[in-house]
């Protein structure tokens, strides 16, 4: 929702068909989540590894933005000289139809 609050999924449909009336048939759910340190994304009772690595996961989508998804992702790993390197990403994906 437009909410302003931090979300650590994200579920959403995709069209799969459309008739001659209009109608559209959508997809089961695809979930995407965090998941013992993975990103994963799940459809009905298939669960995806996408990444491992990751520490945190949060979706947002502004009230006063309601089109722009916002995702930001932290991932983490330590190195084999016992270093731990954290990388931030974040990013915006403006949302149609």
């Amino acid at each position: 929702p437009a909410d302003d609050n931090f979300y650590n999924s994200l579920t959403f449909k995709i069209p799969q068909d459309i008739d001659e009336d209009g109608n559209i048939t959508w997809s089961p759910d695809i979930t995407y989540s965090l998941n013992g340190g993975n990103l994963v994304r799940t459809q009905e009772d298939n669960t995806q590894i996408i990444m491992s690595g990751i520490t945190d996961l949060k979706f947002r989508i502004r009230s006063t933005l309601p089109q722009v998804l916002e995702i930001y992702i932290t991932a983490s790993k330590n190195t084999s000289w016992m270093k731990t390197i954290t990388v931030n990403l974040s990013t915006k994906i403006r949302l149609r139809n």
